[in-house]
Protein backbone atom coordinates (compact mmCIF):
# COMPACT_ATOMS: atom_id res chain seq x y z
CA UNK A 1 0.00 0.00 0.00
CA UNK A 2 1.28 3.47 -0.89
CA UNK A 3 1.44 6.21 1.72
CA UNK A 4 2.07 8.89 -0.92
CA UNK A 5 0.88 8.60 -4.52
CA UNK A 6 1.57 11.27 -7.14
CA UNK A 7 0.43 10.98 -10.75
CA UNK A 8 0.97 13.48 -13.55
CA UNK A 9 1.58 16.39 -11.19
CA UNK A 10 2.28 19.77 -12.79
CA UNK A 11 3.21 23.18 -11.42
CA UNK A 12 3.56 26.41 -13.39
CA UNK A 13 5.03 29.77 -12.44
CA UNK A 14 4.13 32.90 -14.37
CA UNK A 15 6.50 35.80 -14.87
CA UNK A 16 5.96 39.01 -16.81
CA UNK A 17 7.85 37.53 -19.74
CA UNK A 18 6.77 33.89 -19.77
CA UNK A 19 5.04 30.95 -18.14
CA UNK A 20 7.45 28.37 -16.71
CA UNK A 21 6.44 24.74 -16.33
CA UNK A 22 8.59 23.80 -13.33
CA UNK A 23 7.06 20.40 -12.62
CA UNK A 24 5.96 18.83 -15.90
CA UNK A 25 4.97 15.24 -15.19
CA UNK A 26 5.78 14.06 -11.67
CA UNK A 27 4.97 10.47 -10.79
CA UNK A 28 5.99 9.06 -7.43
CA UNK A 29 4.88 6.28 -5.13
CA UNK A 30 6.18 6.15 -1.56
CA UNK A 31 5.48 3.23 0.73
CA UNK A 32 5.37 3.57 4.54
CA UNK A 33 8.68 3.57 6.44
CA UNK A 34 10.65 4.38 3.29
CA UNK A 35 13.37 6.99 2.88
CA UNK A 36 13.19 8.82 -0.45
CA UNK A 37 15.86 11.33 -1.46
CA UNK A 38 15.47 13.74 -4.38
CA UNK A 39 18.42 15.55 -5.95
CA UNK A 40 18.59 18.05 -8.78
CA UNK A 41 19.99 21.41 -9.82
CA UNK A 42 19.04 24.59 -7.97
CA UNK A 43 15.75 25.95 -9.25
CA UNK A 44 14.56 22.64 -10.70
CA UNK A 45 11.51 22.50 -8.41
CA UNK A 46 12.62 20.23 -5.55
CA UNK A 47 11.39 22.52 -2.78
CA UNK A 48 8.21 23.24 -4.71
CA UNK A 49 7.46 19.52 -4.88
CA UNK A 50 7.97 19.15 -1.12
CA UNK A 51 5.73 22.15 -0.47
CA UNK A 52 2.97 20.62 -2.59
CA UNK A 53 3.21 17.30 -0.74
CA UNK A 54 3.12 19.22 2.55
CA UNK A 55 0.04 21.21 1.59
CA UNK A 56 1.86 24.55 1.49
CA UNK A 57 1.40 25.04 -2.26
CA UNK A 58 -1.13 23.78 -4.77
CA UNK A 59 -0.34 21.96 -7.99
CA UNK A 60 -1.90 23.09 -11.27
CA UNK A 61 -2.73 19.57 -12.42
CA UNK A 62 -2.32 15.95 -11.47
CA UNK A 63 -3.21 13.71 -8.55
CA UNK A 64 -1.73 13.70 -5.03
CA UNK A 65 -2.99 11.46 -2.27
CA UNK A 66 -1.49 10.91 1.19
CA UNK A 67 -2.72 8.10 3.42
CA UNK A 68 -5.63 7.60 1.04
CA UNK A 69 -6.75 11.26 1.14
CA UNK A 70 -6.72 13.58 -1.87
CA UNK A 71 -4.68 16.60 -0.78
CA UNK A 72 -5.90 18.96 -3.58
CA UNK A 73 -9.52 18.37 -2.51
CA UNK A 74 -8.92 19.38 1.11
CA UNK A 75 -10.46 22.58 2.49
CA UNK A 76 -8.23 25.13 4.22
CA UNK A 77 -9.25 23.74 7.62
CA UNK A 78 -8.55 20.19 6.46
CA UNK A 79 -5.15 21.28 5.08
CA UNK A 80 -4.27 22.89 8.41
CA UNK A 81 -5.13 19.67 10.26
CA UNK A 82 -3.23 17.64 7.67
CA UNK A 83 -0.08 19.73 8.15
CA UNK A 84 -0.32 19.55 11.94
CA UNK A 85 -1.02 15.83 12.24
CA UNK A 86 0.50 14.03 9.25
CA UNK A 87 3.47 16.15 8.18
CA UNK A 88 6.65 17.17 9.99
CA UNK A 89 8.71 19.85 8.26
CA UNK A 90 12.49 20.29 8.47
CA UNK A 91 14.00 23.19 6.54
CA UNK A 92 17.53 24.31 5.71
CA UNK A 93 17.15 27.06 8.32
CA UNK A 94 15.94 25.96 11.73
CA UNK A 95 13.27 28.68 12.18
CA UNK A 96 13.44 28.48 15.97
CA UNK A 97 11.90 31.47 17.72
CA UNK A 98 14.68 33.48 19.33
CA UNK A 99 12.72 34.53 22.44
CA UNK A 100 11.76 30.97 23.39
CA UNK A 101 13.95 28.34 24.97
CA UNK A 102 14.83 25.12 23.22
CA UNK A 103 12.13 23.11 25.01
CA UNK A 104 9.54 25.84 24.44
CA UNK A 105 10.28 25.89 20.70
CA UNK A 106 9.82 22.14 20.49
CA UNK A 107 6.68 21.91 22.61
CA UNK A 108 4.69 24.68 20.87
CA UNK A 109 3.23 22.54 18.01
CA UNK A 110 2.00 19.92 20.49
CA UNK A 111 0.58 22.59 22.79
CA UNK A 112 -1.12 24.33 19.84
CA UNK A 113 -2.69 20.99 18.87
CA UNK A 114 -4.76 21.17 22.07
CA UNK A 115 -2.62 19.38 24.63
CA UNK A 116 -1.86 20.81 28.06
CA UNK A 117 1.33 22.76 28.65
CA UNK A 118 2.51 20.06 31.08
CA UNK A 119 1.94 17.28 28.54
CA UNK A 120 3.60 19.30 25.78
CA UNK A 121 6.63 20.10 27.93
CA UNK A 122 7.10 16.50 29.05
CA UNK A 123 6.83 15.25 25.48
CA UNK A 124 9.29 17.88 24.25
CA UNK A 125 11.76 16.97 26.99
CA UNK A 126 11.55 13.29 26.06
CA UNK A 127 12.18 13.93 22.35
CA UNK A 128 15.01 16.38 23.11
CA UNK A 129 16.61 13.58 25.07
CA UNK A 130 16.45 11.41 21.96
CA UNK A 131 18.31 14.06 19.94
CA UNK A 132 20.89 14.47 22.72
CA UNK A 133 19.89 17.97 23.77
CA UNK A 134 19.10 17.26 27.42
CA UNK A 135 21.68 19.85 28.42
CA UNK A 136 20.21 22.56 26.16
CA UNK A 137 16.54 22.53 27.15
CA UNK A 138 16.56 25.93 28.86
CA UNK A 139 18.97 27.53 26.39
CA UNK A 140 17.85 30.03 23.76
CA UNK A 141 18.69 29.50 20.06
CA UNK A 142 21.45 32.14 20.19
CA UNK A 143 23.16 30.07 22.91
CA UNK A 144 23.18 26.91 20.77
CA UNK A 145 25.42 25.81 17.91
CA UNK A 146 24.13 25.42 14.36
CA UNK A 147 24.05 21.65 14.69
CA UNK A 148 22.18 21.87 18.00
CA UNK A 149 19.59 24.23 16.54
CA UNK A 150 18.98 21.86 13.65
CA UNK A 151 18.61 18.93 16.05
CA UNK A 152 16.02 20.96 17.95
CA UNK A 153 14.23 21.48 14.63
CA UNK A 154 14.21 17.69 14.17
CA UNK A 155 12.62 17.28 17.59
CA UNK A 156 9.98 19.88 16.75
CA UNK A 157 9.15 18.06 13.50
CA UNK A 158 8.58 14.83 15.43
CA UNK A 159 6.57 16.12 18.37
CA UNK A 160 3.12 15.70 16.81
CA UNK A 161 3.98 12.16 15.70
CA UNK A 162 3.54 12.79 11.94
CA UNK A 163 3.45 10.02 9.38
CA UNK A 164 5.83 11.81 7.02
CA UNK A 165 8.92 13.95 7.54
CA UNK A 166 9.61 16.40 4.71
CA UNK A 167 13.20 17.65 4.82
CA UNK A 168 14.43 20.47 2.58
CA UNK A 169 18.24 20.62 2.53
CA UNK A 170 18.41 19.75 6.27
CA UNK A 171 22.22 20.03 6.41
CA UNK A 172 22.56 22.93 3.94
CA UNK A 173 23.65 25.50 6.55
CA UNK A 174 26.09 23.26 8.42
CA UNK A 175 29.79 22.59 8.06
CA UNK A 176 30.90 19.13 6.92
CA UNK A 177 31.49 17.73 10.41
CA UNK A 178 28.12 18.85 11.75
CA UNK A 179 26.43 17.77 8.52
CA UNK A 180 27.57 14.20 9.00
CA UNK A 181 26.51 14.20 12.68
CA UNK A 182 23.08 15.64 11.88
CA UNK A 183 22.43 13.38 8.89
CA UNK A 184 23.23 10.26 10.93
CA UNK A 185 20.88 11.44 13.65
CA UNK A 186 18.14 12.18 11.11
CA UNK A 187 18.21 8.71 9.59
CA UNK A 188 18.42 7.08 13.03
CA UNK A 189 15.40 9.09 14.23
CA UNK A 190 13.34 8.28 11.14
CA UNK A 191 14.05 4.58 11.61
CA UNK A 192 13.53 4.47 15.38
CA UNK A 193 10.29 6.50 15.23
CA UNK A 194 9.03 4.50 12.24
CA UNK A 195 8.59 7.50 9.94
CA UNK A 196 8.57 7.97 6.20
CA UNK A 197 11.15 10.51 5.01
CA UNK A 198 11.05 12.50 1.78
CA UNK A 199 14.10 14.71 1.49
CA UNK A 200 15.61 17.02 -1.11
CA UNK A 201 19.33 17.78 -1.01
CA UNK A 202 22.41 18.77 -2.99
CA UNK A 203 24.55 16.58 -0.72
CA UNK A 204 25.34 13.48 -2.79
CA UNK A 205 26.71 11.60 0.21
CA UNK A 206 23.49 12.26 2.08
CA UNK A 207 21.43 11.27 -0.96
CA UNK A 208 23.16 7.93 -1.14
CA UNK A 209 21.81 6.93 2.26
CA UNK A 210 18.19 6.81 1.13
CA UNK A 211 16.25 3.66 0.26
CA UNK A 212 15.36 5.28 -3.07
CA UNK A 213 17.14 8.13 -4.84
CA UNK A 214 15.52 10.22 -7.56
CA UNK A 215 16.85 12.95 -9.84
CA UNK A 216 14.49 15.80 -10.65
CA UNK A 217 15.39 17.03 -14.12
CA UNK A 218 13.40 18.93 -16.75
CA UNK A 219 10.28 18.67 -14.65
CA UNK A 220 10.33 14.90 -14.26
CA UNK A 221 11.56 12.44 -11.62
CA UNK A 222 14.01 9.73 -12.64
CA UNK A 223 14.94 6.82 -10.37
CA UNK A 224 18.71 6.58 -10.03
Amino acid sequence: MSLVRIEGLQKKFKTEAEELLILKDINLEVKPNTTVVITGESGCGKSTLLNIIGGLEKADAGHLSVDGQSVPEMSENELSTYRKTKIGFIFQFHYLMKDFTCVENVMIPYFMAGNSRKEATERAEAILGRVKLDHRMTHYPAQMSGGERQRAAFARALINDPMIILADEPTGNLDEENSRIVETLLFDLVESFGKTLIMVTHDLELAGRGDLEYLLSKGELHLK
